[in-house]
């Protein structure tokens, strides 16, 4: 096999591994061209120096490293962080600021060649949740993405329930938020199984049957506040289904996450 290159980095291992990456997540990997320069993250300047160095090595001789010479690179630049958490905090941060496609990358391959965990980027992203700014919320959001993607399609949110059941409810809201802007129908029927009572997953399951418009009024009228925000996120998603009624109804419930997004409906933002 040819060996070809990926923005100065030429094994062909790593361009399969790179492949694979994108094939698996779509959406965590693509370039976003506002991609979050968020202030949560403060860059150790030695490895942002070393990752840079990296590149600029790899752009300069592409041919004179090694794949297993680039992993013991690689697990230098790991030791230095200390924890894995700290790593991946790095990488976010220097793929955020990257300058060209190369620097964008590198921080994914070195995540897939030394086997980083879902788990470490669960924490990550949770461990930043709780912000009003955008920019840090964003970058959580994409690390949660990584984190609950299903290769075989839909979203894993088993981690998101154990942790919510240990929580006050309070305390959990930016996780709540990001669930149900990922994915309403997980979100509501992991909910029922959290705050919910014996049968009310099954019946949320019955009622998502329906027709979505009878579903949501169905949902509004019910007295839980889970069910409450699954319908607001819907109207937001999808304002082919928003109901004056509807929101009306939402409008009185004392839930944080509901007023908020009746609000961001009503602003049309």
């Amino acid at each position: 096999m040819k060996r070809a290159k990926a923005g100065g980095i030429e094994t062909a291992s790593l361009i399969l591994a790179l492949a694979i990456l994108v094939m698996v997540f779509p959406s965590a990997f693509a370039v976003q061209p506002d991609k979050p320069t968020s202030e949560a993250i403060t860059p150790n300047p030695t490895i942002q120096s070393a990752l840079s160095a990296l590149v600029l090595a790899n752009a300069q001789q592409p041919s004179a490293s090694s794949e297993e010479s680039l992993r013991e690179r690689f697990e230098q630049l790991r030791k230095m962080a200390g924890q894995d958490k700290d790593f991946v905090l790095q990488l976010l941060y220097f793929n955020a600021h990257a300058k060209n496609e190369t620097e964008y990358w590198l921080p994914w391959v070195i995540v897939e060649k030394l086997g980083i965990s879902n788990d470490i980027f669960a924490e990550v992203g949770i461990g930043m949740l709780n912000t009003a700014d955008a920019a840090t919320r964003k970058l959580a959001f994409n690390c949660l993405t990584r984190a609950d993607n299903n290769p075989e399609g839909g979203v894993i949110f088993s981690r998101y329930e154990k942790i919510l059941r240990e929580q006050k409810q309070d305390s959990a809201q930016g996780l709540i938020r990001y669930m149900y802007w990922r994915d309403p129908q997980a979100a509501v029927l992991a909910m029922s199984r959290v705050y919910g009572g014996t049968d009310d997953e099954a019946r949320i399951v019955t009622q998502l049957k329906g027709d979505p418009k009878a579903v949501l009024v169905s949902l509004a009228d019910g007295p839980n506040w889970w069910a409450h925000l699954y319908v607001a996120e819907t109207m937001k998603k999808q304002p082919q289904l928003r109901d004056a009624a509807i929101l009306k109804k939402l409008e009185k419930d004392d839930n944080v996450l509901i007023k908020e997004k009746v609000a961001e409906i009503t602003s049309g933002k």
